[in-house]
């Protein structure tokens, strides 16, 4: 070969090089916008499905879990421009494997369920589990922990028998505020701080029997209480992560979900107080579908102090419902558990509702009198 024949072949390299680099530097220029935008859909959703949970003054959520749920898709759905896109709004919902409400005393998640519909068909559907507790069992003791130093608990002996707290209780302890009675999952009992166990009369000989155990001691009692509750979080999420790999796989989608790598600022900002968490993994850009958008996020509950309304789009008018409405929840999880997303708008004030011109519902404001639609 002569030289300017190496110097062609010199040239068409270098061409190609530079052609190459160009394509993978607007790829990478696309992907990045595109995730921007899915950054910004994504953290506006997470806002909407937070605004549905109420902390309570005693540090608990007051929640509608279906809303909370409904909200944070009719958000994502709205953002991304595909209401009226069954197959996309599908894929979405399949990357998101699980939704968790860290709540003050157990959590729940909302996780992607298959039904079978007539025709042999499988509709993908999204459910909730029951409250799950923060449950720490040993040969002692069955205690059930909250996010603070409230805990309710059974006292064990040996593997079968179990004595709840409230046969512990004698008049003089209540009388002196030690206690507080609650109604839960795990059964009728009272909730008590873990500094005041010593002083129940009938605790003392356990007490004595081993005064190094944990609930005696306030360093060992918060590692005891973090380990179980992230325990629990972090086992029961990857539990139906796990379970939502197989039901992908059914939808086409071979993609290997799992729970990233939380370090330790995440578990103190998900159980400093209720949070909502939501895991968002392996949707495909549009531009690059081999390539695909990773993220997670978990987003306390806020106090409210406004009495909140939901304004419900009808035919040619609005109609706003106190938070709550069972008329309107009922309406609205019904519709969410057959795939359908009902419209709503979030009002914190009446003045608010007014401005959209906005009737009341007559079922949660009966007393309503004037004009509506509903009465023609």
């Amino acid at each position: 070969m002569k030289l300017y024949h190496y110097a062609i072949i010199f040239v068409i390299i270098v061409i190609a090089f530079i052609t190459i680099q160009d394509i993978s530097y607007h790829e990478m220029l696309t992907i990045r916008m595109e995730s921007t935008t899915l950054n910004a859909c994504f953290n506006q959703a997470v806002d909407a499905g937070t605004s549905r949970l109420e902390k309570k003054e005693g540090g608990s959520v007051a929640l509608s879990k279906e809303l909370a749920a409904s909200s944070f898709f009719q958000s994502m759905f709205a953002s991304l421009g595909i209401l009226e896109d069954e197959e996309r709004r599908e894929r979405l919902m399949l990357s998101i494997p699980i939704i968790t409400i860290i709540d003050y005393d157990g959590m729940y998640v909302n996780y992607c369920k298959k039904e079978k519909i007539g025709g042999g068909k499988t509709l993908l559907i999204r459910t909730w589990t029951e409250k799950l507790p923060y449950r720490y069992s040993d040969d002692s003791y069955e205690v059930f922990f909250t996010l603070s130093d409230v805990i309710t608990l059974n006292l064990r002996d040996g593997i079968s028998v179990k004595q709840n707290i409230l046969e512990m209780i004698e008049e003089e302890d209540k009388e002196y505020g030690y206690i507080e009675p609650i109604d839960q999952q795990n059964g009728n009992g009272y909730w008590i701080h873990y500094q005041d166990l010593k002083r129940l009369t009938k605790l003392t000989s356990y007490y004595d029997k081993n005064p190094s155990y944990f609930l005696w001691d306030e360093t060992k009692f918060l590692a005891v209480q973090r380990d179980t509750v992230t325990k629990t979080i972090e086992d029961t999420m990857k539990y139906y992560i796990d379970s939502h790999i197989e039901i992908a796989k059914e939808f086409g989608i071979s993609y290997e979900f799992h729970l990233p790598q939380l370090d330790n600022s995440d578990w103190d900002r998900a159980i400093r107080e209720c949070s909502f968490f939501v895991l968002f993994q392996g949707y495909p850009y549009q531009s690059s579908p081999e390539r695909f958008y990773n993220r997670h996020s978990f987003h306390a509950a806020e106090s409210k102090k406004n009495i909140t309304y939901i304004l419900e789009k009808k035919s040619w008018y609005l109609l706003y419902h106190k938070e709550g409405c069972l008329d309107w929840v009922n309406r609205k999880e019904t519709a969410f558990k057959n795939g359908v997303i009902l419209e709503d708008i979030l009002c914190e004030s009446l003045e608010e509702c007014s401005e959209y011109g906005a009737f009341p519902c007559l079922k949660c404001n009966s007393t309503y009198e004037g004009y509506h639609p509903e009465r023609e």
